[in-house]
């Protein structure tokens, strides 16, 4: 028996101006970095954060993702109270 994956792209969890927010922010934290590259680093972020909060296996992301992960926190960029999965942002 096999069980069936489906890829959806992470980006859907943002708006597009979140989005480009948080890219903003992954660009701002480092110099010369192409925008191509920083939204990369934002949507794996993005899959991270969902697939933590739609599992109970501790998982870790990457130092790249992290990077990702940790614009998605940033006290700079505002974002829905509500995160995906059973994940809860804390009240802005």
């Amino acid at each position: 028996m096999s069980t069936a994956t489906v890829a959806r792209d992470p980006r859907h969890l943002l708006s597009s101006e979140e989005f480009a927010a948080v890219a903003a922010t992954v660009l701002d934290n480092n110099p010369g970095m192409r925008p191509g590259v920083a939204s990369r680093i934002v949507a794996q972020g993005l899959a991270y954060v969902a697939t933590a909060g739609d599992t109970e296996m501790p998982l870790a992301p990457s130092r790249v993702v992290d990077e990702g992960w940790h614009a998605l926190i940033s006290p700079h960029v505002p974002l829905p109270v509500q995160a995906p999965g059973n994940i809860r942002a804390p009240c802005a």
